[in-house]
Protein backbone atom coordinates (compact mmCIF):
# COMPACT_ATOMS: atom_id res chain seq x y z
CA UNK A 1 0.00 0.00 0.00
CA UNK A 2 0.86 3.71 -0.73
CA UNK A 3 1.06 5.28 2.34
CA UNK A 4 1.04 9.76 2.78
CA UNK A 5 4.36 10.51 4.17
CA UNK A 6 3.10 11.48 7.66
CA UNK A 7 5.83 14.28 7.82
CA UNK A 8 5.22 16.31 4.87
CA UNK A 9 1.71 16.61 5.71
CA UNK A 10 2.15 17.46 8.85
CA UNK A 11 4.17 20.22 7.90
CA UNK A 12 1.51 21.35 5.17
CA UNK A 13 -1.12 21.80 7.54
CA UNK A 14 1.27 23.52 10.18
CA UNK A 15 1.78 25.35 6.98
CA UNK A 16 -1.28 26.30 6.81
CA UNK A 17 -2.65 26.97 10.33
CA UNK A 18 0.49 29.02 10.92
CA UNK A 19 -0.39 31.46 7.47
CA UNK A 20 -4.41 31.91 9.08
CA UNK A 21 -2.54 33.10 12.47
CA UNK A 22 -0.33 35.16 10.65
CA UNK A 23 -3.08 36.49 8.65
CA UNK A 24 -5.08 37.59 12.44
CA UNK A 25 -2.49 38.74 14.09
CA UNK A 26 -1.09 41.38 11.53
CA UNK A 27 -4.38 43.02 11.82
CA UNK A 28 -3.19 43.93 15.53
CA UNK A 29 0.41 44.74 14.37
CA UNK A 30 0.22 46.57 11.46
CA UNK A 31 -1.27 49.10 9.88
CA UNK A 32 -4.16 49.05 7.59
CA UNK A 33 -1.91 49.89 4.96
CA UNK A 34 0.60 47.08 5.54
CA UNK A 35 -2.10 44.36 6.39
CA UNK A 36 -3.39 44.37 2.75
CA UNK A 37 0.23 43.54 1.84
CA UNK A 38 0.45 40.80 4.47
CA UNK A 39 -2.72 39.55 3.19
CA UNK A 40 -1.07 39.09 -0.47
CA UNK A 41 2.32 37.69 0.59
CA UNK A 42 1.47 35.71 3.36
CA UNK A 43 -1.20 33.12 1.59
CA UNK A 44 1.33 32.67 -1.29
CA UNK A 45 4.23 31.96 0.46
CA UNK A 46 2.34 29.28 2.35
CA UNK A 47 1.28 27.95 -1.40
CA UNK A 48 4.75 27.88 -2.68
CA UNK A 49 6.16 26.11 0.59
CA UNK A 50 3.15 23.58 0.44
CA UNK A 51 4.33 22.97 -3.18
CA UNK A 52 8.04 22.41 -1.55
CA UNK A 53 7.06 20.19 0.45
CA UNK A 54 4.54 17.91 -1.66
CA UNK A 55 3.56 13.87 -2.11
CA UNK A 56 4.40 11.60 -4.48
CA UNK A 57 2.35 9.09 -6.73
CA UNK A 58 3.73 8.65 -9.96
CA UNK A 59 6.51 10.92 -11.90
CA UNK A 60 5.79 14.49 -11.81
CA UNK A 61 2.54 14.01 -10.09
CA UNK A 62 2.87 16.17 -7.04
CA UNK A 63 0.14 16.43 -3.96
CA UNK A 64 -0.16 18.78 -1.60
CA UNK A 65 -2.88 21.21 0.69
CA UNK A 66 -2.25 24.65 -2.01
CA UNK A 67 -5.50 24.27 -2.84
CA UNK A 68 -6.97 25.19 0.63
CA UNK A 69 -4.87 28.13 1.16
CA UNK A 70 -6.11 29.48 -2.99
CA UNK A 71 -9.53 28.61 -2.11
CA UNK A 72 -9.42 30.09 1.34
CA UNK A 73 -7.31 33.16 -0.45
CA UNK A 74 -10.68 33.93 -2.72
CA UNK A 75 -13.53 33.22 -0.71
CA UNK A 76 -12.44 35.42 2.00
CA UNK A 77 -9.75 37.74 0.71
CA UNK A 78 -11.74 38.19 -2.83
CA UNK A 79 -10.47 38.63 -6.22
CA UNK A 80 -7.36 40.72 -5.71
CA UNK A 81 -5.51 38.51 -3.36
CA UNK A 82 -7.19 35.03 -4.69
CA UNK A 83 -5.81 36.12 -8.09
CA UNK A 84 -2.13 36.60 -6.45
CA UNK A 85 -2.18 33.44 -4.75
CA UNK A 86 -3.33 31.76 -7.83
CA UNK A 87 -0.61 33.07 -9.89
CA UNK A 88 2.08 32.48 -8.11
CA UNK A 89 0.88 28.39 -7.66
CA UNK A 90 0.57 28.27 -11.07
CA UNK A 91 3.95 29.68 -12.04
CA UNK A 92 5.34 27.80 -9.16
CA UNK A 93 4.10 24.51 -10.39
CA UNK A 94 5.30 25.64 -14.18
CA UNK A 95 8.73 26.16 -12.99
CA UNK A 96 8.97 22.94 -10.80
CA UNK A 97 8.05 21.26 -14.04
CA UNK A 98 6.27 17.85 -14.63
CA UNK A 99 3.30 16.24 -16.42
CA UNK A 100 1.54 17.02 -13.57
CA UNK A 101 1.18 20.83 -14.67
CA UNK A 102 -1.24 20.17 -17.41
CA UNK A 103 -3.56 17.76 -15.07
CA UNK A 104 -3.39 20.79 -12.37
CA UNK A 105 -4.80 22.86 -14.69
CA UNK A 106 -7.19 20.58 -15.71
CA UNK A 107 -8.55 19.81 -12.47
CA UNK A 108 -8.24 23.26 -10.56
CA UNK A 109 -9.38 25.98 -12.98
CA UNK A 110 -12.81 24.84 -13.22
CA UNK A 111 -13.04 25.01 -9.15
CA UNK A 112 -11.81 28.09 -9.34
CA UNK A 113 -14.24 29.51 -11.81
CA UNK A 114 -16.36 28.67 -9.79
CA UNK A 115 -15.25 29.72 -6.37
CA UNK A 116 -14.47 33.39 -7.88
CA UNK A 117 -17.71 33.42 -9.07
CA UNK A 118 -19.30 32.86 -5.30
CA UNK A 119 -16.82 35.28 -3.30
CA UNK A 120 -19.59 38.04 -3.30
CA UNK A 121 -22.40 36.28 -1.72
CA UNK A 122 -19.87 33.68 0.81
CA UNK A 123 -19.77 36.00 3.09
CA UNK A 124 -23.34 36.63 3.61
CA UNK A 125 -23.66 32.52 4.23
CA UNK A 126 -24.14 30.79 8.01
CA UNK A 127 -21.28 29.49 9.03
CA UNK A 128 -22.26 25.62 8.61
CA UNK A 129 -22.80 26.75 4.90
CA UNK A 130 -19.28 28.09 4.71
CA UNK A 131 -18.21 24.95 5.27
CA UNK A 132 -20.40 22.58 3.45
CA UNK A 133 -19.39 24.91 0.07
CA UNK A 134 -15.49 25.15 0.84
CA UNK A 135 -15.37 21.49 1.34
CA UNK A 136 -17.53 20.76 -1.59
CA UNK A 137 -14.79 22.86 -3.45
CA UNK A 138 -12.16 21.04 -2.31
CA UNK A 139 -13.63 17.77 -2.85
CA UNK A 140 -14.62 18.09 -6.72
CA UNK A 141 -10.76 18.35 -7.85
CA UNK A 142 -10.18 15.39 -5.73
CA UNK A 143 -12.83 13.61 -7.88
CA UNK A 144 -11.48 15.03 -10.97
CA UNK A 145 -7.97 13.77 -10.24
CA UNK A 146 -9.07 10.59 -9.24
CA UNK A 147 -10.55 10.20 -12.65
CA UNK A 148 -7.61 11.86 -14.58
CA UNK A 149 -5.12 9.44 -13.24
CA UNK A 150 -7.24 6.50 -14.17
CA UNK A 151 -7.31 7.46 -17.80
CA UNK A 152 -3.85 8.57 -17.54
CA UNK A 153 -2.08 5.22 -15.41
CA UNK A 154 -2.43 2.02 -14.92
CA UNK A 155 -4.39 2.18 -11.36
CA UNK A 156 -3.72 -0.22 -8.99
CA UNK A 157 -6.07 0.04 -5.73
CA UNK A 158 -2.80 1.45 -3.57
CA UNK A 159 -2.65 4.11 -5.83
CA UNK A 160 -6.92 4.67 -5.13
CA UNK A 161 -6.38 4.67 -1.42
CA UNK A 162 -3.61 6.88 -1.76
CA UNK A 163 -5.68 9.87 -3.59
CA UNK A 164 -8.99 9.06 -1.30
CA UNK A 165 -6.71 9.43 1.71
CA UNK A 166 -5.20 12.79 0.16
CA UNK A 167 -8.38 14.09 -0.45
CA UNK A 168 -9.72 13.28 3.09
CA UNK A 169 -6.97 14.97 4.96
CA UNK A 170 -7.44 18.09 2.22
CA UNK A 171 -10.68 18.42 3.03
CA UNK A 172 -10.82 17.97 6.49
CA UNK A 173 -8.31 20.34 6.69
CA UNK A 174 -10.40 22.79 4.71
CA UNK A 175 -13.31 22.26 6.91
CA UNK A 176 -11.19 22.62 10.38
CA UNK A 177 -9.69 25.76 8.93
CA UNK A 178 -13.00 27.84 7.42
CA UNK A 179 -14.36 26.94 10.91
CA UNK A 180 -11.67 28.42 12.94
CA UNK A 181 -12.23 31.52 11.13
CA UNK A 182 -15.36 31.66 11.10
CA UNK A 183 -15.13 31.17 15.03
CA UNK A 184 -12.17 33.52 15.41
CA UNK A 185 -14.47 36.50 13.52
CA UNK A 186 -17.55 35.99 15.40
CA UNK A 187 -15.48 36.37 18.71
CA UNK A 188 -14.29 39.45 17.29
CA UNK A 189 -17.37 40.62 16.31
CA UNK A 190 -19.15 39.83 19.38
CA UNK A 191 -16.02 41.99 21.05
CA UNK A 192 -16.74 45.22 19.35
CA UNK A 193 -20.37 44.40 20.34
CA UNK A 194 -19.77 44.07 23.59
CA UNK A 195 -17.44 47.53 23.58
CA UNK A 196 -19.92 49.42 22.16
CA UNK A 197 -22.69 48.30 24.61
CA UNK A 198 -20.10 49.57 27.05
CA UNK A 199 -19.40 52.84 25.71
CA UNK A 200 -23.24 53.30 25.27
CA UNK A 201 -24.12 52.15 29.29
CA UNK A 202 -20.50 54.48 30.60
CA UNK A 203 -22.69 57.55 28.39
CA UNK A 204 -25.79 56.88 30.51
CA UNK A 205 -24.39 56.49 33.50
CA UNK A 206 -22.36 59.30 32.81
CA UNK A 207 -25.51 61.36 31.72
CA UNK A 208 -27.27 60.35 34.73
CA UNK A 209 -24.53 60.90 37.17
CA UNK A 210 -23.71 64.30 35.69
CA UNK A 211 -28.03 64.88 35.93
CA UNK A 212 -27.83 63.87 39.57
CA UNK A 213 -24.86 65.49 41.07
CA UNK A 214 -25.71 68.80 39.50
CA UNK A 215 -29.63 68.78 39.59
CA UNK A 216 -29.36 69.00 43.53
CA UNK A 217 -27.87 71.84 44.54
CA UNK A 218 -29.35 73.91 41.53
CA UNK A 219 -32.96 72.63 42.65
CA UNK A 220 -31.87 74.06 46.59
CA UNK A 221 -30.37 77.18 44.58
CA UNK A 222 -33.55 78.19 42.87
CA UNK A 223 -36.04 77.23 46.12
CA UNK A 224 -33.71 79.28 48.15
CA UNK A 225 -33.46 81.94 45.20
CA UNK A 226 -37.42 82.00 45.18
CA UNK A 227 -37.57 82.55 49.41
CA UNK A 228 -35.38 85.85 48.98
CA UNK A 229 -38.60 87.12 46.97
CA UNK A 230 -40.86 87.22 50.68
CA UNK A 231 -40.27 90.13 52.73
CA UNK A 232 -37.68 88.36 55.02
CA UNK A 233 -35.09 90.26 57.15
CA UNK A 234 -31.84 91.12 55.86
CA UNK A 235 -30.16 88.18 58.17
CA UNK A 236 -32.25 86.24 57.10
CA UNK A 237 -31.39 87.24 52.87
CA UNK A 238 -27.86 87.10 54.11
CA UNK A 239 -28.13 83.17 55.16
CA UNK A 240 -30.37 82.15 52.04
CA UNK A 241 -27.30 83.91 49.78
CA UNK A 242 -24.57 81.88 51.57
CA UNK A 243 -26.46 78.73 51.19
CA UNK A 244 -27.00 79.59 47.55
CA UNK A 245 -23.38 79.87 47.17
CA UNK A 246 -22.48 76.89 48.73
CA UNK A 247 -24.70 75.26 46.91
CA UNK A 248 -23.24 76.57 43.37
CA UNK A 249 -19.98 75.99 44.72
CA UNK A 250 -21.13 72.25 45.17
CA UNK A 251 -22.04 72.19 41.35
CA UNK A 252 -18.95 73.60 40.12
CA UNK A 253 -16.68 71.58 42.48
CA UNK A 254 -19.06 68.42 40.66
CA UNK A 255 -17.95 69.96 37.00
CA UNK A 256 -14.21 70.49 38.08
CA UNK A 257 -14.12 66.55 39.10
CA UNK A 258 -15.65 65.32 35.51
CA UNK A 259 -13.03 67.53 34.25
CA UNK A 260 -10.37 66.27 36.15
CA UNK A 261 -11.11 62.49 34.46
CA UNK A 262 -11.23 63.53 31.31
CA UNK A 263 -7.88 65.45 31.98
CA UNK A 264 -5.74 64.41 34.42
CA UNK A 265 -2.74 66.52 34.89
CA UNK A 266 -0.42 67.50 37.48
CA UNK A 267 -0.13 70.98 37.60
CA UNK A 268 2.17 71.79 40.91
CA UNK A 269 4.97 69.78 41.14
CA UNK A 270 6.99 70.65 44.25
CA UNK A 271 8.98 69.17 47.13
CA UNK A 272 6.84 69.15 50.16
CA UNK A 273 5.90 67.80 53.51
CA UNK A 274 3.69 64.72 52.66
CA UNK A 275 3.39 64.63 56.72
CA UNK A 276 2.28 68.32 57.24
CA UNK A 277 -0.29 67.38 54.03
CA UNK A 278 -1.43 64.36 55.96
CA UNK A 279 -1.75 66.32 59.49
CA UNK A 280 -4.07 69.29 57.82
CA UNK A 281 -6.16 66.72 55.83
CA UNK A 282 -6.81 64.75 59.53
CA UNK A 283 -7.47 68.26 60.45
CA UNK A 284 -10.00 68.80 57.61
CA UNK A 285 -11.78 65.27 58.17
CA UNK A 286 -11.72 65.23 61.70
CA UNK A 287 -15.13 67.27 62.93
CA UNK A 288 -16.74 64.68 59.76
CA UNK A 289 -15.42 61.99 61.90
CA UNK A 290 -16.99 63.49 65.13
CA UNK A 291 -20.13 63.68 63.53
CA UNK A 292 -19.87 59.68 62.48
CA UNK A 293 -18.77 58.47 65.93
CA UNK A 294 -15.45 57.80 64.76
CA UNK A 295 -12.32 58.65 66.38
CA UNK A 296 -8.60 59.13 64.35
CA UNK A 297 -5.51 57.74 65.53
CA UNK A 298 -2.45 58.73 63.84
CA UNK A 299 1.14 57.58 63.74
CA UNK A 300 2.96 59.59 61.30
CA UNK A 301 6.43 60.18 60.94
CA UNK A 302 7.37 63.68 60.61
CA UNK A 303 9.18 65.52 57.98
CA UNK A 304 9.03 63.06 55.21
CA UNK A 305 9.26 65.31 51.73
CA UNK A 306 8.32 63.93 48.14
CA UNK A 307 8.02 65.94 45.45
CA UNK A 308 4.60 65.74 44.33
CA UNK A 309 1.28 67.91 43.56
CA UNK A 310 0.49 68.74 47.14
CA UNK A 311 -3.45 69.67 46.23
CA UNK A 312 -4.39 66.65 44.38
CA UNK A 313 -2.78 64.07 46.87
CA UNK A 314 -4.46 66.02 49.38
CA UNK A 315 -7.37 65.28 47.93
CA UNK A 316 -7.07 61.95 46.90
CA UNK A 317 -6.19 61.22 50.82
CA UNK A 318 -9.38 63.11 51.50
CA UNK A 319 -11.54 60.70 49.40
CA UNK A 320 -10.01 57.84 50.97
CA UNK A 321 -10.21 58.99 54.39
CA UNK A 322 -14.19 60.09 53.75
CA UNK A 323 -14.77 56.63 52.78
CA UNK A 324 -13.22 54.94 55.25
CA UNK A 325 -15.66 56.88 57.84
CA UNK A 326 -18.50 56.56 55.77
CA UNK A 327 -17.94 52.66 55.88
CA UNK A 328 -18.35 52.87 59.62
CA UNK A 329 -22.15 53.67 60.13
CA UNK A 330 -21.77 52.69 63.24
CA UNK A 331 -18.82 54.41 64.50
CA UNK A 332 -15.73 52.68 65.06
CA UNK A 333 -11.88 53.69 64.22
CA UNK A 334 -10.41 55.34 61.83
CA UNK A 335 -6.31 54.63 60.96
CA UNK A 336 -3.52 57.25 59.70
CA UNK A 337 0.28 55.92 58.88
CA UNK A 338 2.84 57.17 57.27
CA UNK A 339 6.08 55.24 56.76
CA UNK A 340 9.20 55.90 54.93
CA UNK A 341 11.41 53.17 53.60
CA UNK A 342 14.30 53.08 51.73
CA UNK A 343 12.44 53.68 48.05
CA UNK A 344 9.19 54.57 48.94
CA UNK A 345 6.72 56.13 51.31
CA UNK A 346 4.03 54.34 52.38
CA UNK A 347 0.56 55.71 53.56
CA UNK A 348 -2.11 53.53 55.35
CA UNK A 349 -5.62 53.86 55.79
CA UNK A 350 -7.37 51.29 57.85
CA UNK A 351 -10.86 51.25 59.44
CA UNK A 352 -13.20 48.95 61.40
CA UNK A 353 -16.11 49.32 59.28
CA UNK A 354 -18.28 46.97 57.10
CA UNK A 355 -15.72 45.63 54.96
CA UNK A 356 -15.71 44.39 51.10
CA UNK A 357 -15.57 41.23 49.13
CA UNK A 358 -13.04 40.52 46.55
CA UNK A 359 -15.15 41.17 44.24
CA UNK A 360 -15.75 44.73 45.67
CA UNK A 361 -11.69 45.05 45.36
CA UNK A 362 -11.51 44.32 41.93
CA UNK A 363 -13.98 46.87 40.64
CA UNK A 364 -12.94 49.51 42.83
CA UNK A 365 -11.74 52.06 41.37
CA UNK A 366 -14.24 51.47 37.90
CA UNK A 367 -16.01 54.03 36.12
CA UNK A 368 -19.04 54.99 38.30
CA UNK A 369 -18.64 51.92 40.71
CA UNK A 370 -19.33 52.93 43.93
CA UNK A 371 -20.46 50.40 47.05
CA UNK A 372 -22.32 53.49 48.65
CA UNK A 373 -26.16 53.29 47.78
CA UNK A 374 -26.01 57.00 46.26
CA UNK A 375 -22.43 56.94 45.43
CA UNK A 376 -21.00 57.50 42.15
CA UNK A 377 -17.56 56.28 42.73
CA UNK A 378 -16.05 59.76 41.00
CA UNK A 379 -13.96 60.32 44.41
CA UNK A 380 -12.17 57.25 44.45
CA UNK A 381 -11.89 56.94 40.82
CA UNK A 382 -10.48 60.45 40.79
CA UNK A 383 -8.02 59.15 43.97
CA UNK A 384 -6.54 55.95 41.78
CA UNK A 385 -5.54 58.20 38.94
CA UNK A 386 -3.41 60.83 40.32
CA UNK A 387 -1.75 58.56 42.28
CA UNK A 388 -0.86 56.49 39.48
CA UNK A 389 -0.21 59.71 38.09
CA UNK A 390 2.37 60.59 40.38
CA UNK A 391 4.02 57.23 40.19
CA UNK A 392 2.54 55.43 43.04
CA UNK A 393 0.42 52.49 43.75
CA UNK A 394 -2.52 51.67 45.95
CA UNK A 395 -3.46 48.02 47.58
CA UNK A 396 -6.52 47.48 49.15
CA UNK A 397 -7.03 44.52 51.44
CA UNK A 398 -10.16 43.99 53.42
CA UNK A 399 -12.37 41.30 54.88
CA UNK A 400 -16.43 41.89 55.56
CA UNK A 401 -17.22 43.17 59.09
CA UNK A 402 -13.69 43.98 59.98
CA UNK A 403 -12.84 46.60 57.84
CA UNK A 404 -10.77 47.84 54.75
CA UNK A 405 -6.88 48.86 54.92
CA UNK A 406 -6.21 51.15 51.96
CA UNK A 407 -2.19 51.25 51.37
CA UNK A 408 -0.86 54.17 48.97
CA UNK A 409 2.99 53.50 48.37
CA UNK A 410 5.02 56.49 46.30
CA UNK A 411 8.18 56.21 45.26
CA UNK A 412 11.33 58.18 46.35
CA UNK A 413 13.13 59.83 43.77
CA UNK A 414 14.75 62.58 43.06
CA UNK A 415 13.20 63.09 39.36
CA UNK A 416 9.54 64.19 38.91
CA UNK A 417 6.36 62.98 37.06
CA UNK A 418 5.57 64.25 34.06
CA UNK A 419 3.59 67.60 34.82
CA UNK A 420 1.02 65.96 32.00
CA UNK A 421 0.27 62.87 31.05
CA UNK A 422 -2.25 61.53 28.64
CA UNK A 423 -5.58 59.51 29.57
CA UNK A 424 -4.86 57.28 27.50
CA UNK A 425 -1.72 56.12 29.76
CA UNK A 426 -3.78 55.61 32.30
CA UNK A 427 -6.31 53.26 31.15
CA UNK A 428 -4.64 49.99 32.95
CA UNK A 429 -3.04 52.28 35.96
CA UNK A 430 -6.68 52.18 37.77
CA UNK A 431 -6.68 48.40 39.12
CA UNK A 432 -6.71 48.15 42.92
CA UNK A 433 -4.46 44.99 43.59
CA UNK A 434 -1.80 46.76 42.51
CA UNK A 435 1.87 45.31 43.60
CA UNK A 436 3.30 47.48 46.08
CA UNK A 437 6.78 47.90 46.44
CA UNK A 438 8.40 45.02 48.27
CA UNK A 439 8.26 47.09 51.36
CA UNK A 440 5.98 46.30 54.27
CA UNK A 441 3.72 49.10 55.02
CA UNK A 442 2.33 47.13 58.49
Amino acid sequence: MVELPVDNLLLNVFIIFLCIFGLFASRHVFHEKYVRWILLLLPSTAVVLCMTFPFTLFPGQLYDLRLVVILLSILYGGIGPGLAVTTTSFVYRYVIGGSGFLQMLLTFTPILVLAFYINPRFVRYSKAKKVVVAALLNAAPVVLNIMVVILRYPIEPKHLWFLCEWGIVEVATTVMVVFLIDTVRSNVEMRHHLQELEKVQLVNSLTASIAHEIRNPLTVSRGFLQLLQENNSEQTRRDYLNIVLGELDKASSVIDEYLSLSHPQLNNMERVNVSQLIQQSLASITPYATLHNVSVIQNLETDVYMSIDGERFSKCVLNIMKNGIEAMPKGGTLSVQIRRRRRAVGITVSDTGIGMTSEQIQRLGKPFYSTKHKGTGLGLMTSYRFIQLMKGQIQVTSKVNAGTTFSVSLPVSDTQPSVVESAAELENATHPTADLASENWN
